[in-house]
């Protein structure tokens, strides 16, 4: 019995491959075995098409068959022809023309007469058995023709004892050429990657580095034609693989410089470059549907992975559009996710489109339309548009990062870069909203005008965000010098005017200088209350913030007053469950804590909590407000054990949203160590209070009063604990730093932990 599934050997045939067989070609067991079921074996099919992502190895398994069944079945002729362009085909017809003795060299005829013969031939009786490869059949106008010329498809022999197998890129492509015989390749496993990469190099001492070759192997995303470019380059200059994964790393110009760079193909006779092995399908892309190369170049300004569909310039009519996603989907440079309004966009294709358009020189016109597109459809920065931003803030992020240094490109970016910081102060994420408010001042500073309602409104923000991780010092000059632009710009009435005088109040409680806050906010509250409007938003705000100063001043009865008309006039007008009257009931509930009437601000605290369950979510930032303002409360009546729980959700959930430097993090974790300690878990407490104090000796100078309020509750825990030696020195350097502080730090610490005695 013939147990060799292609049969006994039979007289030899003839072959025009020039293509060499490639003693590297490692895996892909599986596709071949479904190749010679389906063309061999079981005689499936006369015609099947292998189609994948440019460089997945689609030639390679083509070659690795047809050798094959060359050594298995030798009386079958094998011909190999290159649809890659009309002029490839035409020579490739030549040369079987002349290898079966059609023609000879110096036959004066047409080319189509040629193509003509060939087909009759090997369609005929006298044709025997035979393979056709089509390698590259990815051009329709190719293939099947255009009005002036007819395709290649036309030319194509056909016979009962005939194999006809083709490589393409695009699944269109494939069903037209094979209909539902298609064999999808993609990107080689883990395993054969490695394979591969250890036939490939020459210095085999490299492939000891297992750890670096696995993650070499996974940035080229197990893509044979870059794993064998990436061998090249290292076999060529005797490049180190950290040495050549730093480059890959470096930036994105030297990442398109490496996968730019030419290698000659001994299996292919042909120079090849991974970043340019798909311009061919771009163009051709440009060519047959505009709109979907025009989305191709939108997207190399996004990040290329989890690219939500509203994020893209809407195309009418919607069949268009799906069409176009299509189209880029069957060349493999999309892939829809199970989510079907969420698109990836291969890596290594995606810098190769970034090259494409350079190539173009359309770089700047693209990006500018991009930008356009986002400002229009991106939500301001505020958290309630949180949906929106998670999905479409590491796209915005990639496109301001592309700008680059040029002047028009900064101030295209400005008004984006504006909202992201909005947001990401929004969210919590300060260290990020810092480095972006910073660079948006920066350049308005330099190309906007002092009053320009964009430049102050920038300067506002970063002010906001230095109170906001501590940094008063930083914030006071910014929020004077506003506040003495619009003295000048607008009246004392104007929104913007008190908006600004609120927020330096809130600079000098910060710094200990409640006084001058208080006096703000007094005269704010006057000259709003002359407009005889109680309910209006800026008295509400102004009255809140004044409550406020007093509780912090520990004055309940000047807070109550302070509080008190507005919050009569905002029950009649707010539902319950509405997020001012919360925040009035919050002021309220501090009071009763200040005064030590506990279960009075338990009672009220209990009540937002359990009203919050059913209104916000658990895990959001607005809920952990009322639960850390109950903990505080527990913590005050000597009830730590109620309080722990609470703030390790608290913690839980400002870690899940926001870095470690947010403040209101920091003071979370501070209370938890605190109650903790108190409770007996000294473990977890301790912990907690060091990591408060490590965080915040990054962030802040040994003489800032959140920091020293830190170290002192590090100081006393240290004592509870009866860790006396660590105490003492920590004390010692705080009774240094103490020398350094001004009247109000001293004063605003004191309160804070009046047992303070330096």
């Amino acid at each position: 019995m013939n147990t060799d599934m292609f049969g006994d050997k039979s007289p030899s045939g003839c072959y025009n491959m020039s293509t060499l067989g490639n003693p590297y070609f490692v895996g892909r067991a599986e596709k071949l075995e479904e190749l010679e079921q389906k063309l061999v074996q079981n005689k499936e099919c006369q015609k099947l098409a292998v189609v994948g992502l440019g460089g997945v190895g689609k030639t390679q398994l083509a070659l690795q068959f047809a050798l094959k069944l060359r050594n298995k079945k030798p009386a079958y002729s094998i011909f190999w022809v290159s649809a890659l362009s009309r002029a490839a085909f035409e020579q490739d017809y030549f040369k079987i023309a002349q290898e079966l003795n059609l023609i000879h060299t110096a036959d004066p005829e047409k080319i189509e007469d040629v193509e003509m013969r060939v087909k009759r031939h090997l369609s005929g009786e006298h044709g025997g058995q035979w393979l056709f490869i089509i390698d590259n059949a990815d051009d329709e106008g190719v293939l099947f023709g255009q009005p002036e010329r007819p395709g290649i498809m036309k030319f194509l022999p056909e016979s009962p004892d005939g194999l006809m197998l083709f490589t393409t890129r695009h699944q269109k492509a494939a069903v037209s050429l094979a209909r539902s015989d298609v064999v999808e390749l993609h990107e080689l496993s883990p395993d054969e990657a490695r394979s591969f990469f250890e036939k490939s190099v020459l210095r085999k001492e490299m492939l000891a580095e297992t750890e670096v070759v696995g993650e070499l192997l996974k940035e080229l995303t197990f893509l044979p034609l870059a794993i064998t470019q990436a061998a090249a380059y290292l076999n060529e200059t005797k490049m180190s693989l950290v040495q050549y994964r730093r480059l890959l790393n470096k930036s994105e110009t030297d990442m398109l410089g490496l996968l730019s760079r030419e290698f000659h193909d001994e299996t292919t006779q042909r120079r090849n470059a991974v970043a340019t092995t798909w311009l061919v399908s771009f163009n051709q892309i440009r060519e047959n549907n505009p709109t979907a190369a025009s989305l191709l170049s939108f997207i190399s300004f996004l990040e290329p992975r989890a690219i939500p569909k509203p994020i893209l310039p809407s195309v009418l009519p919607e069949e268009e559009m799906e069409y176009a996603l299509g189209t880029l989907c069957a060349y493999n440079f999309l892939a829809q996710q199970t989510d079907e309004n969420m698109y990836e966009m291969h890596r290594l294709v995606h810098l190769a489109t970034k090259l494409w358009i350079q190539k173009h020189s359309l770089v700047d016109e693209e990006g500018e339309k991009v930008h356009n597109h986002l400002v229009n459809i991106i939500p301001e920065g505020r958290y309630e548009n949180q949906p929106l931003w998670t999905l479409y803030l590491p796209h915005v992020l990639s496109l301001l990062k592309a700008k680059g240094g040029k002047e028009r490109d900064l101030a295209r970016g400005c008004h984006l870069s504006r909202r992201v910081t909005s947001y990401l102060y929004a969210c919590g994420r300060l260290k990020d909203a810092l480095v972006s408010s910073v660079a948006v001042c920066e350049w308005s500073s330099h190309n906007e005008d002092a009053e320009d309602p964009d430049r102050l409104g920038s300067e506002l923000e970063l002010a906001k965000i230095y109170l906001h991780i501590g940094q008063h010092r930083k914030a006071m000059p910014i929020l004077t010098r506003l506040a003495r632009m619009y003295r000048k710009l607008c009246e004392g009435t104007h929104p913007d005017y008190i908006y600004i005088h609120r927020e330096l109040a809130a600079c000098h409680l910060r710094n200990g200088e409640d006084e001058q806050a208080v006096d703000i906010l007094q005269r704010l509250v006057a000259i709003l209350k002359d407009r005889c409007i109680t309910n209006e938003e800026e008295l509400f705000q102004c009255s809140y913030a004044l409550a406020r100063a007093y509780l912090f001043r520990e004055n309940t009865t000047q807070a109550a007053e302070a509080l008190q008309p507005i919050l009569e006039a905002r029950e009649y007008i707010l539902d319950e469950d509405h997020p001012e009257r919360i925040r009035l009931q919050l002021i309220l509930a501090q009071t009763h804590r200040l005064k030590g009437q506990y279960p009075a601000a338990i009672k009220i605290l209990k009540r937002i909590v359990e009203m919050e369950h059913t209104t916000l979510h658990e895990n959001g930032l607005e809920f952990t407000v009322p639960q850390f303002a109950l903990a505080l409360t527990y913590i005050s009546a000597g009830q730590p054990a109620q309080a722990v729980p609470i703030l390790r959700q608290v913690v839980a959930t400002h870690e899940a949203t926001s870095d470690e430097s947010y403040e209101y993090l920091l003071r979370a974790q501070s209370l938890l160590g605190k109650a903790c300690v108190m409770n007996g878990q000294r473990v977890e407490g301790m912990r907690r209070l060091q990591h408060v104090c490590s965080v915040r000796e990054k962030l802040q100078d040994k003489t800032h009063p959140r920091r020293i309020l830190s170290e002192l509750d590090l100081v006393r825990a240290y004592k509870t604990c009866g860790r006396m030696e660590e105490a003492k020195s920590l004390h010692s350097r705080l009774a240094t730093v103490w020398k350094d502080l001004n009247e109000g730090e001293i004063n605003w610490i004191e309160r804070k932990l009046p047992s303070s005695s330096f």
